[in-house]
């Protein structure tokens, strides 16, 4: 992610509505509603989503309860929890990701195991 258009959800936030912009976004708080940003989304492993996702990339290293939608890669970390559909050109998940979606694409799929 690039400082430049980075927008930051801190770790003791919580918002109920949806959250729409230009940029990346790195969530460490929690949203309850949708999240839609013309960049790459990045989840750390204390947030939580529970909505749906649009971005270029979705990174996710905490919990995702909703349909994810990428123009590119759709990556879930090791300690990453996930249920929805998913909707990316790519999607990557490593060992120890707890993965419960329908892939709804065509895509390169790439497990690190």
């Amino acid at each position: 992610m690039s400082a430049k258009d980075q927008s930051t959800i801190g770790p003791t936030t919580t918002i109920t509505g949806n959250v729409a912009g230009r940029g990346d976004l790195s969530l460490h708080g929690k949203v309850n509603g949708s999240v839609r940003i013309s960049g790459d989304l990045e989840l750390a492993p204390e947030a939580e989503l529970n909505g749906p996702a649009e971005g270029a990339n979705i990174i996710v290293h905490g919990s995702v309860s909703g349909d994810v939608s990428a123009s590119g890669t759709v990556s879930f970390g090791p300690n990453a929890s996930y249920t929805g559909v998913i909707s990316a050109a790519s999607v990557a998940v490593a060992a120890g990701a707890r993965i419960n979606a329908r892939l709804d694409t065509d895509f390169d799929l790439h497990l690190n195991i």
